[in-house]
């Protein structure tokens, strides 16, 4: 089992509501799970730290992160940075607790986004 949150922060609330800033939080979220499922398996529970300039790197559909912010604030007009990200994985017979604060109404369950949120990993 496998999770990852990521952090992307801008200036106002009225760009984090609008779905081209909404797409790219989904964009780097779904970039860091792809790049954490190519490392190796761990053994037992890991965790894994992503700096800015490493998930800045990152593709998503053959453009890097840090050009697909780039264009999101070019047509926002705000500025906008990924800031870090965290993927958890635990092994199959363990779970991860997922909770997001301040859900934005939406959003898939693949991908929940909102103000803060916090990963718990835990067996029965």
């Amino acid at each position: 089992t496998m999770a990852t949150m990521v952090e992307v922060n801008c200036e106002t609330d009225f760009v984090a509501r609008n779905p081209k800033f909404q797409q790219l939080v989904t964009h780097v979220t779904m970039a860091t799970l792809s790049q954490v499922k190519a490392l190796p398996a761990a053994v037992g529970c890991s965790k894994v730290l992503h700096a800015a300039d490493s998930l800045n790197q990152l593709q998503h559909d053959g453009t890097t992160l840090g050009d697909l912010t780039a264009l999101t604030i070019g047509s926002l007009g705000e500025n906008m940075q990924i800031r870090r990200a965290v993927s958890f994985s635990v092994p199959s017979q363990n779970h991860i607790g997922i909770y997001v604060h301040a859900p934005v109404t939406g959003t898939t369950a693949s991908c929940t986004l909102g103000k803060y949120g916090a990963l718990v990993g835990f067996r029965r």
